[in-house]
């Protein structure tokens, strides 16, 4: 779990230097720049709480495993974006799904350890602390070592689905037998 809290501050801290280089490779306005930055946590507030909401029924384990499969697959439409609405698609959709792979995880991390609670959310900021130091650090490597903004995005994406694979492997998937509601959402 605390590596899925490192890969998220790591992304989103490396997309967010990303941006001057996407700026000049994509042609971007600087109104599109504000979009960029903007619109993909717009979205993701509004369908983060839905979202939230399935965690707490027994989809909880598919909610989290898929999301991290979409971030990472997002990471990958960014990658190979060709134009600005093809990026802020990518990082719109990577926003949305961060909540279920990220904000579920750490709830199951802190439920797992009800007497650490404390000693949990320690463990859980530092792993984010360490991803925020290291997103522009490993920009700066790619782009040193001759690559693009895309190189890293790539790696973002791999990375991400990773991620999901390893806790796909460690979570339970309680059987859904139909009885699944609106109502039991609520």
């Amino acid at each position: 779990f605390l590596l899925i809290e490192f890969y998220d501050e790591w992304a989103w801290t490396l997309a967010t230097v990303a941006v001057p280089f996407i700026r000049d490779d994509l042609g971007l306005t600087y109104a599109q720049v504000g979009l960029l930055l903007g619109w993909p946590l717009l979205v993701s507030s509004v369908i983060e709480p839905v979202v939230l909401l399935l965690g707490d029924t027994p989809l909880r384990s598919r909610v989290m495993v898929g999301g991290g499969f979409v971030v990472g697959g997002a990471f990958a439409l960014a990658g190979g974006a060709e134009s600005f609405a093809m990026i802020i698609a990518a990082m719109t959709l990577a926003a949305s799904a961060s909540g279920a792979f990220v904000s579920l995880s750490q709830d199951v991390m802190i439920g797992s350890h009800p007497a650490r609670e404390n000693e949990m959310m320690a463990r859980w900021t530092a792993a984010g602390t360490v991803g925020d130091l290291l997103g522009p650090a490993a920009l700066a490597a790619v782009v040193a070592l001759g690559a693009s903004w895309r190189a890293s995005f790539v790696v973002l994406a791999a990375a991400g689905v990773a991620l999901a694979w390893l806790l796909r492997a460690k979570l339970e998937f309680p059987p859904l037998d139909g009885r699944l509601s609106v109502k039991s959402i609520l």
